[in-house]
């Protein structure tokens, strides 16, 4: 039986259709081969055969046809964390993204898929805000370049660089288009694919319109210093392009200059070739072009974020803290942005700080601001359900043109109190060089430090600090203290004591790059009794040569200036005199504690001399 088919072109078929083979005729032929002849007589044997002349030949040819599918529009690429000995909290965690490039694609009905694996991992919920008000530029319209990795798989990169996968692509850009940006995410995998230590960096490059290369990039993420720690597996390992409990690497490139809106522009994906040709590279990859109308403000900024304090788990390793807030502010108007003038303050405070930022800051451009602390945590701050608060007052002197987006709110904890005299516990594994800590005050001096030990061996450093401090302990290693894949390096610990020997607080050992922890310390007898209730002001701070002690809690005072450790660096009397001119050109560099007692009572000041 012959059947013959033809193939029916449906791409201009509304809703997308797959091409469609169609049966055309059916017949039945014989193929002309020889007739045998058998002697039935004799056991059937084969005596001669007669020749068959054929009427035709019949060729049998392939038809390509296509078959369309929707394409699978990836909105973030996020892998879950390593499960083993994870935990998450009863609540769990959550990040947050924005997605007003999808807003042409997120109207009317849509199907949302979750895939390749994660969702067997975790019990997940996803949320959309949408958000009524004018975003800073209008979205006009959202193109996914190639197919999604729900059709592509994750294809080898031999198939990729043969034009298999991910082939130039030519489309026609909108007319109304004023900026025109390409987002890319990759992440890779396989032995060599995955880990860059088993064969080599890859790059990726975008090709606009033929020739060179516009832009190139590597995929290489560290994952030491990840927020979400410690996991189960090897979390720590770096990857291309992802870590296990992080959202993978998104990169976005402005192709505006090399587009004439309303003509074709052709786009082309590539990557280098890597000498180990053999390797295993495979890469899951989605590529879109964003058309954006012009700027809906002429002077506008707005606040993106506040990374500390926060309690958002993307910047869960410099929190909780008690230092400077730091915002991460943009220019959302077309105008050239000079200075912002911001007011911050904490839960119900009636007086906010004020503090000008002065810059350059051009149309979309981020910058994080670190804000000072003047008093801002000596007020209204509350054992627990606390927030932060920041609004943008003023951007070049005047009030910007869409106040919807000066105010943010981050609800934060607050960082840990311990005594102003404690001591730090520190045991080294048996790779001692790899580990050093720092204590740093709320300007970022480093007022003491621990390097140099020696392998499994316990030090016990005291100290006496008054104020806000945050210690970092690091690791050369990139594995911590501890962890399962490297039982060679042996087990230590950090932990904080009292000075009567009791544990405060015991960092994590399984840390990865490096481990934070802020805190405030409260007085005891072994420095601050109890304030005098006088005031004395002490400038310049930070001082060189000199400063200054000037108020009338001078008067019949005895002055100590004090180390870090407690230690008393020299002692004076003080008479019917409210100022004191102090020389502090033998002090080393670093931070000191001016203790002034008066009746029998003591109030403590910090100084630090550079």
């Amino acid at each position: 039986m012959i059947q013959s088919y033809s193939i029916t072109d449906n791409s201009t078929v509304t809703p997308m259709a797959h091409d469609a083979v169609v049966l055309v005729s059916t017949s039945n032929s014989f193929q002309a081969v020889p007739s045998n002849i058998y002697d039935g007589d004799n056991n059937n044997v084969l005596t001669g055969t007669i020749a068959v002349t054929p009427s035709g030949t019949l060729v049998v040819t392939n038809l390509n046809y296509f078959e369309r599918y929707p394409f699978y529009n990836e909105i973030v690429s996020f892998v879950t964390p390593y499960g083993k000995g994870l935990s998450l909290g009863v609540n769990g965690k959550s990040w947050y993204y924005d997605v007003t490039d999808f807003a042409p694609i997120l109207q009317n009905g849509k199907r949302m898929v979750m895939t390749l694996g994660g969702q067997y991992q975790e019990q997940m919920d996803i949320d959309f805000y949408f958000i009524v008000g004018t975003p800073r530029r209008t979205v006009l319209e959202f193109n996914q370049l190639w197919q999604g990795t729900n059709r592509t798989g994750a294809p080898s990169i031999g198939s990729i660089n043969n034009q298999s996968f991910y082939p130039p692509t030519t489309f026609s850009t909108l007319a109304a288009g004023k900026q025109f940006k390409i987002r890319s995410s990759i992440t890779g995998h396989g032995a060599e694919g995955e880990f860059h230590q088993n064969g080599e960096q890859v790059t990726h490059s975008l090709n606009v319109n033929g020739g060179a290369n516009e832009f190139s990039w590597f995929i290489t993420k560290k994952c030491s210093d990840i927020p979400v720690f410690p996991q189960g597996g090897t979390w720590l390992y770096d990857r291309q392009g992802w870590c296990p409990g992080e959202t993978s690497i998104l990169k976005e490139y402005y192709v505006t200059p090399y587009v004439t809106p309303g003509s074709t522009v052709t786009l082309d994906y590539n990557c280098s070739n890597p000498s180990v040709a053999s390797g295993d590279y495979r890469y899951q990859e989605a590529h879109q072009l964003v058309t954006y109308g012009g700027a809906n403000f002429s002077l506008d900024a707005s606040i993106l974020d506040v990374k500390e304090p926060s309690n958002k788990i993307s910047y869960i390793r410099q929190n909780a803290m008690c230092s400077n807030p730091k915002l991460v502010v943009q220019n959302t108007g077309s105008t050239s942005i000079s200075s912002i003038e911001f007011n911050y303050w904490l839960n119900n405070s009636a007086t906010p700080q004020t503090y000008t930022w002065t810059g350059t800051l051009a149309f979309l451009d981020t910058v994080t601001i670190k804000l000072p602390i003047g008093g801002l945590w000596l007020s209204a701050l509350q054992p627990t359900n606390n927030i932060f608060y920041a609004e943008i007052k003023k951007v070049n002197n005047v009030v910007d043109d869409y106040v919807f987006n000066n105010k943010y709110q981050s609800p934060f904890n607050k960082s840990d109190q311990l005594p102003d005299n404690f001591k730090v516990e520190f045991k080294s594994n048996n790779y001692a060089s790899h580990n050093t800590y720092k204590i740093y005050d709320d300007n970022g001096n480093v007022v003491a430090s621990r390097t140099g030990t020696t392998a499994v061996t316990i030090y016990e450093d005291p100290y006496v600090l008054t104020g806000c401090y945050r210690l970092v302990l690091t690791d050369a290693g990139m594995d911590g203290l501890n962890w399962w894949a490297n039982s060679a390096q042996g087990t230590g610990y950090l932990r904080f004591k009292d000075a009567a020997g009791n544990i405060l607080k015991t960092l994590q050992s399984d840390f990865g790059a490096y481990i934070e922890y802020s805190f405030t310390t409260f007085p005891t007898t072994s420095v601050i009794e109890q304030s005098n209730g006088t005031y004395v002001n002490i400038f310049p701070n930070p001082a060189h040569h000199n400063f200054v002690m000037n108020g009338s809690g001078l008067e019949f005072s005895e002055v100590k200036v004090m180390t870090v450790l407690g230690s008393v660096v020299s002692s004076h009397k003080i008479g019917n005199e409210t100022t004191f001119n102090y020389d502090s050109s033998q002090l080393s560099a670093g931070v000191y504690f001016v203790v002034i007692t008066k009746d029998g009572k003591s109030t403590t000041k910090k100084i630090v001399i550079n």
